[in-house]
């Protein structure tokens, strides 16, 4: 079982192998967050983590504020914009600067925003995370950052599916979507 530590020396978070008692992560981060999907360590000058597998390999570095996801897919934040991030290989998922994305945390019914200010450590002791995880649906609720509006990209064509175009959004499982346009609510 892997476990997070925190040094006596440089007051530096790692993590520990509890079986074999040796440091798997060095003792070197601001933090270290084991999360469902595998383990991120925010480096010292909180512009950017190193995300890790559950079995303490190094997968990539990417920026802060993360979130896994299930299908090796995160969440993350640099400035005031969100991405959606492959982590398996370090590609962005749709090329829109985004002020808030959708996502869905266990087996809940609606999605929730992910914003540059949401508290991971909120949904990391949500029991629906910590029981089934996070993911986002095949079409995803994006709000753009260049006009602050909400559009859908769908992740099976890798393309927007819907202009962002709407000034609310709201989405559930199953890629049921509503969205409101002149007062007017509609699922798309």
């Amino acid at each position: 079982m892997l476990t997070g530590v925190k040094s006596t020396k440089n007051g530096r978070y790692g993590i520990v192998d509890e079986e074999t008692g040796k440091i798997v992560i060095p003792l070197i981060y601001k933090s270290v967050s084991v999360q469902k999907y595998g383990i991120v360590a925010e480096c010292d000058n909180s512009m950017h983590s190193d995300i890790f597998s559950l079995s303490a390999k190094k997968i990539s570095t990417t920026y802060k504020n993360v979130l896994l996801l299930e299908d090796n897919l995160l969440l993350t934040c640099l400035g005031n914009l969100c991405m959606i991030m492959n982590y398996s290989d370090g590609t962005f998922l749709c090329d829109t600067e985004a002020d808030a994305v959708l996502f869905f945390t266990g087996n809940k019914e609606n999605a929730q925003p992910y914003t540059p200010k949401t508290n991971i450590e909120n949904i990391l002791s949500d029991s629906a995370y910590e029981k089934y995880g996070a993911h986002l649906e095949n079409r995803i609720a994006i709000k753009s950052s260049e006009n602050h509006l909400w559009g859908v990209y769908n992740r099976s064509t890798n393309s927007l599916s819907t202009d962002f175009c709407y000034p609310a959004m709201v989405q559930a499982t199953g890629d049921r979507i509503m969205v409101r346009k002149d007062n007017n609510p509609t699922m798309i």
